[in-house]
Formats: structure tokens, C-alpha cells, sequence
């Protein structure tokens, strides 16, 4: 977190010194008679990197090459600088492009900060649970799928996971400790849910059944046997983040003709399907 305050007063420092260079003199003379139309370039770039996330996106070489070409472009298509060409140019030349290079490698570290700052406040707010609906606010959809299904005769498949164990690694009293364990599965299980949904087909959905303790994964148009490899890819994501899952699956019309009875089949059988592809072992009847 302190990284992105440093940053920010990198560019101020460097803004300070910029401004002010033409002020330093030898033998009576300014060091650099820099051209008006690379301070506005610096603070053009330096904005649109901070407030431009598709900016932040690019390559920091990438950025380097543009304002390269734009600086080329200004000064020498546009403001006709070449016409006052001296013996001197060349090394005015190096030193605004050395100068807005620098600009732009400050702002562009100060956005990498920046998003790090945002994607920390988003993990310990919890603000990317909305990713998993709770299941009160899902029911026209769930709904509708299920009308679908039993309208057209089309397979259904509902997938309830439950992660079963978090990566923690707490030592402190026991008050801090219950606090900090809870923030820590809270902060899991909402980039858990993140990722799962980023994974999901477009006709999917995750459905956040207890406050991220257990999702519920609707898979429309799909058998059993064809939701079990989506559900290992679902097991995959979590245990690359450390988190291993208990699953259950149901689906329609096999084991349950409503969602509640599927929902609550899929639950009953938490721990009964196994991931034998991922973890490498003989493979074993799900049933």
C-alpha cells in the first residue's frame, strides 16, 4: 500500500523538476530551452495513464514507441521546429525524449499501483461477490431454466460446491485470530466465486446459496455426464488457489423434476463425487 503514495510523489517531484529546469542557468544561460509543446505532451500522457485503464493495458514499450512518434510528429510536422535546427538541437532533441520517457515510466508504475490498490480494496470489501447471486435474487432466472426444461425436455444439471479447506497461516491471540480467519475465507471464497464465474459458459450460472460458504452452479442444456468435466475444471480453479471442494451433483429429470429437489439432492450428496482426472487417482463410479 505504500508503494502507490511513493509513486505519486515520484510524478510530483518529477513534474517540479521538470517546470523548473529552464530556470537553471550556466554562464547566464538556460541548461534547456524546453519546447512548450512537451510539457503539454507530459501531462497529456501522464493523465491518460492514470485515468485510462486501456492505457495501463499496453506494454510500458508500447506507450514509449506512441509518445516516441507523437513527440517526432509535434515537433517536427506540426510545430516545424526543424526550421531553428542549431548546433545544440540534437542534444535538446535526446533530452525531451529522455524527459517525457520518464514521465511516462512514473505514471505508468503509478497505475500498476493503482490497480493493485483497487484490486485489494475490491478482495477485502468484498465487492466482486456479485459475481454469485444469492439464490433469492436468482429465482425468475432459475425459473425460467427450469421451465425450459421440463417444457422441451432439455437435460438440466445443478453442481453445488462447498469449499472445504482455506489456505491459513494465522499465529495471534484468539480474539484476532477468529476475526482474521473470517476475512481470510470471506476474501477466498469471493475470488473463488470471481473465478468460477469468469470460467462459466455465457448460459451458466453461479448462485451464492450461504454468504460464499456454498454456490450452487446451474449448467442449462447439459447431462450429468457432461457436467462433471465442468465441474473438475471448477475443482482445478480452487486448487490452484489453495481451496479444496466438496461437490454434489444433480440433475433433471434423473434424480429430481424441481430445482428445490435438485438443489437439495445435489447438497445430500456434498463429498460423494470425486475428481480422480485432477488428482491423478484410479477413477471411481461418482455414484
Amino acid at each position: 500500500m505504500k508503494r502507490l503514495p511513493r509513486a505519486m510523489i515520484a510524478i510530483l517531484l518529477y513534474l517540479t523538476l521538470l517546470y523548473n529546469l529552464e530556470r537553471i542557468e550556466i554562464n547566464g544561460a538556460p541548461l534547456i530551452d524546453i519546447k512548450g509543446f512537451v510539457y503539454a505532451l507530459v501531462i497529456i500522457a501522464i493523465i491518460l495513464i492514470l485515468q485510462w485503464e486501456a492505457a495501463r493495458k499496453l506494454s510500458l514499450t508500447n506507450i514509449m514507441i506512441i509518445m516516441l512518434g507523437t513527440y517526432i510528429v509535434g515537433k517536427f510536422f506540426i510545430f516545424l521546429y526543424w526550421t531553428t535546427w542549431d548546433s545544440n538541437s540534437a542534444y535538446l532533441v535526446i533530452a525531451e525524449i529522455a524527459l517525457i520517457w520518464l514521465g511516462v515510466a512514473l505514471a505508468y508504475k503509478a497505475g500498476e499501483y493503482m490497480d493493485d490498490f483497487e484490486n485489494a480494496v475490491q478482495n477485502i470489501t468484498f465487492s466482486g461477490s456479485e459475481n454469485a447471486k444469492e439464490l433469492a435474487h436468482n429465482q425468475e432466472n432459475i425459473h425460467v431454466e427450469m421451465y425450459r426444461s421440463r417444457r422441451y425436455n432439455h437435460p438440466l444439471t445443478i453442481a453445488v460446491i462447498e469449499p472445504e479447506t482455506i489456505p491459513l497461516d494465522v499465529n495471534m491471540n484468539i480474539a484476532i485470530r477468529e476475526v482474521q480467519q473470517s476475512m481470510f475465507e470471506r476474501y477466498f471464497t469471493v475470488n473463488l466465486a470471481r473465478a468460477i464465474y469468469q470460467d462459466l459458459r455465457m448460459v451458466d450460472q453461479i448462485i451464492d446459496l450461504d454468504k460464499g460458504k456454498r454456490f450452487a452452479i446451474l449448467y442449462p442444456e447439459t447431462t450429468r455426464e457432461k457436467a462433471i468435466p465442468l465441474v473438475e475444471r471448477v475443482y482445478k480453479i480452487a486448487k490452484d488457489m489453495g481451496i479444496t471442494l466438496r461437490a454434489g451433483i444433480a440433475s433433471f429429470p434423473e434424480n429430481a423434476v424441481t430445482f428445490e429437489e435438485l438443489l437439495k439432492r445435489s447438497i445430500d450428496d456434498l463429498g460423494v463425487l470425486d475428481f480422480p482426472k485432477i488428482e491423478g487417482e484410479p477413477e471411481k463410479d461418482a455414484e
